[in-house]
């Protein structure tokens, strides 16, 4: 059976990335989730630590002062390391069914597939091929699994900030003659609308503009 891992990237309330924590821990196929603390100040950060520490399969990890694409990459050559299929995971989200079980399914069925993603409803359809990210109807940066194999040589670009990430893995996949699959039998839903939405994450808007004129330069990708 292959390792699973979830790097959850979270800055919000810390109770919300516990519950979500403990969702994914209900998958019993999920060896660890690592808790990769994006910007919590020292109250927040102390709640996930204790948290963190009463639960077997989980782990705090101290990433503030690293960008989220400084982060994703670490995750990434972490999970690598110990050979291990990745999911990178908002902290924003619910998420219904296995889906670490389902994700890893169909990723190790093929070794031309790099990226799985759940989608927004549970169904019995099968798993089916796209390209790109959610604005391509592809793949969804909020929730993905990927083999850390095939992208610790071609890690996310660190010129990103919030937007296009994603699109980077994505791109970089396809270029490399990787497949990307959406899987039905588990779902995801973004709980908050986005973090930037929100009145208190609002600063994120304005690296806005510089992310999707990086993705127009080296990808053609207009968002």
């Amino acid at each position: 059976m292959n390792k699973i891992i979830v790097a959850i990237t979270t800055i919000i309330e810390p109770e919300r990335t516990i519950n979500l924590l403990d969702k994914y821990l209900l998958d019993s196929e999920i060896e660890k989730v690592w808790i990769f603390d994006n910007g919590h100040k020292e109250d927040g950060a102390k709640y996930l630590i204790e948290e963190c520490s009463k639960r077997e399969r989980s782990l705090y990890v101290d990433t503030r002062g690293l960008t989220l694409a400084q982060q994703w990459n670490k995750a990434i050559l972490d999970a690598e390391q110990i050979d291990a299929l990745l999911i990178i995971s908002n902290d924003d989200i619910e998420i219904f069914g296995n889906v670490g079980k389902e994700l890893a399914e169909v990723l190790v069925s093929d070794s031309r597939i790099a990226i799985t993603y759940p989608v927004p409803k549970i169904s019995n359809s099968k798993p089916q091929e796209t390209k790109g990210t959610y604005g391509d109807y592809g793949m969804r940066g909020d929730c993905f699994m990927i083999k850390p194999k095939l992208f610790k040589n071609m890690l996310v670009d660190e010129r990103f900030t919030y937007w296009g990430l994603d699109d980077d893995l994505a791109q970089n996949a396809t270029k490399n003659g990787y497949k990307q699959f959406r899987v039905h039998k588990c779902a995801m839903q973004s709980d908050m609308q986005g973090t930037s939405s929100t009145e208190e994450f609002s600063w994120m808007l304005n690296s806005r503009s510089d992310d999707v004129k990086l993705l127009k330069d080296k990808w053609n990708v207009k968002r």
